[in-house]
């Protein structure tokens, strides 16, 4: 975000439930930026960073009203243009130890499957390998044996 046109203030929501992110929001704006912008702009334009973020916390990321998570968005006042502009919000969510427990149980146990489907199809590579160089090797014996009956067949000839 550029600084050209005003001061850039970084605005932090603290860590909240996912459900109290507007009004967090609108009371920090107002707080941080109530020396910078009118109020009623402030408002309008917070407003519409919330409808923003609503779009991303629950449309896009499927937060739940009880996730924890803490926004940080950066806002300058635009005199000119009469609006706050802010940059791309950064959101963080927290999770419990004990969801992040079982996330990563789940996770393990599904690369422990992969790993055991691997290690099965490398071993019934492998066998199909080893029967296959049974199966050349009885082929190589077969041909050393007809090559030996050829030889003699033509040491009798030339004799």
């Amino acid at each position: 975000m550029s600084e050209e046109g005003g001061e850039v203030i970084e605005i932090r929501s603290g860590v909240i439930p996912a459900a109290r992110y507007a009004n967090k929001l609108r009371r920090v704006a107002l707080v941080a930026l109530r020396n910078v912008a009118p109020k009623d702009v402030i408002i309008r334009d917070v407003s519409e960073l919330n409808r923003h973020l609503y779009k991303i916390i629950v449309e896009e990321r499927g937060y739940g009203k009880g996730d924890l998570i803490r926004i940080v968005v950066k806002a300058r006042y635009d005199k000119e243009s009469n609006k706050i502009i802010f940059s791309e919000p950064v959101i963080d969510r927290f999770l419990p130890e004990s969801e992040l427990e079982k996330i990563c149980e789940s996770r393990l146990e599904e690369l422990r499957k992969q790993y055991e489907e691997r290690v099965a199809e490398a071993e019934r590579l492998r066998a199909g390998y080893e029967r296959r160089v049974k199966e050349l090797t009885s082929e190589v014996e077969r041909l050393r044996g007809v090559l030996r009956e050829i030889r003699s067949i033509l040491d009798q000839v030339e004799v």
